[in-house]
């Protein structure tokens, strides 16, 4: 009973961190009214999605971000398990910071 329970309700979100199969993103954006991955990576972002966007772009509720090496990088080694951080976003822009790094992040939107 539980089981058709969760396939009568439609999800509003699904959110995705990496770079997913497409078969993953399609039964996402069949299941969600809205997908949003996060691509990351330093040399794999672009082949994923050089060998996938013209499979993706047919998803319409399919947002797709990139985030930028660079600050990922450092954003890694921020996390601990007590970690503090401050966030700030203004105008499209992120920043993170703890006590030892501060971290701008500009995210690039692929798609949608």
């Amino acid at each position: 009973m539980l089981d058709y329970i969760v396939d009568i309700l439609e999800l509003e979100l699904w959110l995705s961190v990496g770079l997913p199969e497409e078969k993953w993103l399609k039964k996402a954006s069949n299941r969600a009214k809205q997908v949003v991955l996060y691509t990351y990576g330093e040399n794999n972002q672009g082949p994923w999605w050089q060998k996938n966007q013209n499979t993706l772009r047919q998803y319409s509720n399919l947002k797709i971000i990139s985030l930028p090496y660079s600050a990922t990088s450092v954003m890694a080694e921020m996390l601990t398990r007590t970690m503090a951080l401050t966030v700030t976003v203004q105008d499209g822009e992120i920043w993170f910071s703890d006590e030892q790094h501060s971290v701008h992040l500009i995210p690039e939107t692929l798609q949608g």
